[in-house]
């Protein structure tokens, strides 16, 4: 079956019902073939990748090939989050992606890109974004494309996941607005949603685990605001120096072409109308100075 993942083509013998199926169209790229079966032989140049319970991910050299090696008895579905979630979101690095690990809202036609450590709070604030009127791309990968014109972002797949407070906390027995089968497959949406097309992004918020009374946006200076767009980026391997010199020039553009903002405010779900509020105060200042020609500056 073919399925598309963000940008590319995967090519899968596992079901990946989480995806939307290929139409036919050809991308023009090589698909990421996925299949089940013995490790390599000796000798072949793959690269080996142990997954959470022992089993085994065998990756081809252009990493067009991932070879899925059952050590102990793992249900598809545990194969499907470790593929979804962690393994092909670090192969479209190594196909020289820059894909972000955050959570992205769809504003009025362009994205504003949550950013953060795990627990940080990016779900959550993303979630609260979507029922306040902005759509919900996704909170786990988000492929900045720098192909022609400034940089747009796709996400990998739709997809949220939230603790159960949070989730009794935004959708308090209303099951039917709840944006993903919560039931059959925790975490992800349901199957055949579309693939969302590349939007241009506003703005990058790097979420403070500080707890504020009040929310304050914070402007990065250039050089801190491509180390937080790095930081908080998947890696196939960090070590390779051609790779590493790639992913920091990605990231240089994107902060040219966006603002990169330090988002601290209080952790209380009756706040997050205050932190849109904020959000929104503060992209609409900095596509102001854009317009003057004026430096960037935040707004509290």
């Amino acid at each position: 079956m073919r399925y598309l993942f963000g940008p590319e083509v995967l090519l899968s013998t596992l079901d990946l019902a989480p995806l939307p199926e290929q139409d036919g169209h050809s991308t023009g790229k090589q698909p990421i073939s996925i299949s089940l079966g013995p490790s390599p032989q000796a000798g072949a140049s793959h690269c080996r990748m142990e997954l959470e319970n022992g089993d085994e991910a065998w990756v081809g050299p252009r990493c067009d090939q991932v070879q899925l090696v059952r050590r102990a008895y793992s249900a598809d579905s545990f194969l499907r989050r470790e593929l979804l979630d962690h393994l092909l979101p670090r192969l479209l690095d190594g196909r020289g992606h820059l894909v972000l690990h955050g959570a992205g809202v769809d504003c009025d036609g362009a994205a504003i890109i949550l950013l953060g450590a795990s627990g940080s709070g990016k779900s959550t604030l993303g979630a609260g974004l979507h029922l306040r009127g902005m759509q919900l791309l996704g909170d786990d990968g988000l492929v900045i494309q720098q192909d022609e014109g400034p940089p747009t972002v796709m996400p990998t797949y739709r997809s949220l996941r939230l603790w159960g407070k949070s989730l009794a906390a935004l959708f308090p027995g209303d099951e039917a607005s709840i944006p993903l089968d919560t039931k059959a497959t925790p975490g992800h949406w349901p199957t055949g949603q579309a693939m969302s097309p590349a939007i241009p992004v506003a703005g990058y918020f790097l979420l403070d685990r500080r707890n504020t009374g009040t929310p304050r946006v914070e402007l990065l200076r250039p050089q801190e605001a491509c180390m937080a767009l790095i930081s908080n980026a998947f890696q196939l391997d960090a070590t390779a120096p051609l790779r590493a010199a790639g992913r920091i020039a990605q990231a240089a553009r994107a902060c040219e072409s966006s603002p990169v903002y330090r988002l601290s405010y209080p952790r209380e779900f009756g706040q997050i109308d205050r932190v849109r509020d904020t959000i929104l105060n503060c992209l609409a200042l900095a596509q102001g100075t854009r317009a003057t020609g004026a430096e960037p500056v935040a707004a509290n």
